[in-house]
């Protein structure tokens, strides 16, 4: 009996190890406490709403840029970032895991496992862009209108009763967000109502909160716009500002010198180029109605007083029709709420190192050179297109990368004689690994040059040349290519060709006569 109750608990024991073992081998292992400050982020985006709402018409280039923008500096790495857009994800450290896009449950997937990733020595970011929403509370009215604000992922949609579903409340995400036991976070949102989003205290259902910076596109009670230029403008312009690599609007600034970018500074920086782009439609039109009255004989004075005039007119107009179908006014104004405290850093939310740019071993764009000259999409390296896709690459511009990344300029010659004269030559020019358009400069080497990028040029006098061919791109970028010992032969005479064609012509003619004899030989026999 002992020898039975003794195998059992062996087999047991053994039983439990091998579960145990199975168990560790198929969960994913991740650091926390460990001392070390890392940075994570979930990016979240939809434009592009299958179900039945409106799409946002945005280029998807803009919706990207804080994604790229994180990825581009020193602390921000890939492998720690979740991004969700439309019905794609780029997340390096587990790339199927989140196939389907900004989804609610991706979205709140993605949060449950930073909740699992990140310690309390860490800094969490969080954005969103895309549609925003309100409905009734669900089960204790926990707001004054008896309203919950909400984010409408890219799997929302309207019933026939305009009932709105799968959509994530301001307080699953204060949950979602309270079990990411990170040192601080910065929370971007930007949609529509928005700013109901954050609330006063208690904390418990609104996003908000101690340890937390957020960034808000609305005011309380406001819908937003994006557009098709400017994208959503504010993480637009945000991302700009944390973009290494941005080259016409500027980075934003470490404004303490603590070799840090802070989540304060970065929207004290952003702050005026945001109001700014959220202006440029009026602007705009009202640049358009002052031309078009000037240009109808009005005086400036009276040009400008009838653009302003049409400005608030359609501004009126404009706002009323948003309250009447909508019920809301729209007016895109960015808010910082921040209730981050720290003993260090001046109690700022640390984001950036201002100090040093990103290595240049981590740009691999240079050892493809492919990349650059080839517009056919589809014969670029995989490992290209997996992080590139095929609408963002047709748009891509040299100016997307910083200049010290570009590959050498290079340019190439060649030419081909005249058959008629071996003195005139036919040149090709052709350059390389700039942005366009070329400027071309010819040295024939006889002392005649030429600007066209394939001239056709004739030597007077017979000889050895050296050619020399100068490309120059938009950046006034040079390079050179050489045609060394270039031999110009004596043109043949008129009456050297005649002599030629009559000797050609009596070897034919033999030819001819030859292959006749044979055929004759053949039927004798």
């Amino acid at each position: 009996m002992m020898k039975k109750i003794i195998s059992i608990m062996v087999v047991s024991l053994f039983l439990l190890i091998a579960i145990s073992t199975s168990n560790a081998v198929e969960t994913k292992t991740f650091v926390s406490n460990d001392n070390e400050t890392e940075y994570y982020a979930v990016i979240a985006a939809a434009t592009d709403y299958p179900g039945v709402w409106k799409d946002l018409p945005i280029n998807d280039t803009l919706v990207k840029s804080i994604y790229y923008a994180l990825i581009s500096n020193n602390n921000w790495k890939p492998e720690n970032i979740i991004f969700l857009f439309n019905n794609e994800s780029v997340y390096p450290y587990n790339q199927e895991k989140y196939e389907d896009g900004a989804t609610r449950a991706n979205i709140l997937e993605a949060l449950q496992e930073m909740s699992e990733r990140v310690d309390n020595n860490d800094i969490f970011l969080f954005s969103w862009q895309g549609h925003g929403a309100n409905v009734e509370d669900e089960g204790i009215i926990d707001e004054s209108d008896a309203l919950d604000e909400v984010i409408a992922p890219r799997d929302a949609y309207r019933d026939s009763t305009d009932m709105l579903h799968n959509y994530i409340t301001d307080d699953q995400l204060n949950d979602s967000f309270s079990k990411i036991n990170a040192e601080g976070m910065l929370l971007i949102f930007e949609s529509c109502l928005s700013g109901g989003l954050v609330g006063e205290e208690p904390y418990s259902h609104d996003v908000n909160g101690p340890g937390r910076v957020v960034y808000v596109s609305t005011l309380d009670g406001f819908l937003g716009r994006a557009s098709y230029v400017l994208g959503f403008p504010m993480t637009f312009m945000i991302g700009r500002a944390l973009d290494q690599n941005s080259k016409y609007i500027g980075n934003a600034e470490d404004l303490n010198n603590d070799g840090y970018i802070s989540a304060e500074e970065l929207f004290e920086w952003s702050y005026p180029s945001i109001c700014f782009s959220n202006s440029l439609m009026w602007i705009g039109m009202w640049s358009i109605c002052f031309i078009v009255g000037t240009i109808a004989g009005a005086s400036p004075l009276e040009s400008i007083i009838e653009a302003t005039k049409y400005i608030f007119e359609e501004c009126f107009y404009s706002q009323l029709y948003c309250l009447l179908v909508n019920g809301y006014f729209y007016l895109n104004h960015p808010q910082m709420i921040d209730e981050y405290d720290s003993q260090t850093s001046n109690g700022e939310l640390l984001l950036i190192e201002s100090t040093g740019e990103k290595e240049t071993e981590d740009i691999q764009i240079s050892s493809m050179p492919e990349i650059w000259n080839n517009p056919d999409y589809e014969s670029l390296p995989d490992e290209f297109k997996s992080m590139i896709d095929k609408d963002e690459y047709e748009a891509w511009s040299w100016y997307d990368v910083d200049e010290k990344y570009w590959p050498t300029l290079q340019a190439e010659a060649s030419y081909t004689r005249d058959l008629s004269s071996e003195r005139t030559i036919q040149f090709t020019g052709e350059g390389y690994n700039g942005p366009r358009d070329f400027s071309y400069y010819w040295d024939f080497g006889d002392g005649q040059y030429s600007n066209e990028q394939n001239p056709k040029h004739s030597y007077e006098n017979e000889g050895t040349y050296n050619v020399k061919l100068t490309v120059e791109d938009k950046e006034d970028r040079t390079a050179e290519y050489v045609i060394d010992n270039m031999n110009v032969k004596k043109t043949r005479s008129k009456s050297d060709i005649f002599y030629l064609n009559n000797f050609i012509s009596n070897l034919l003619s033999k030819l001819k006569l030859l292959q006749s004899f044979q055929q004759r030989l053949h039927l004798l026999q």
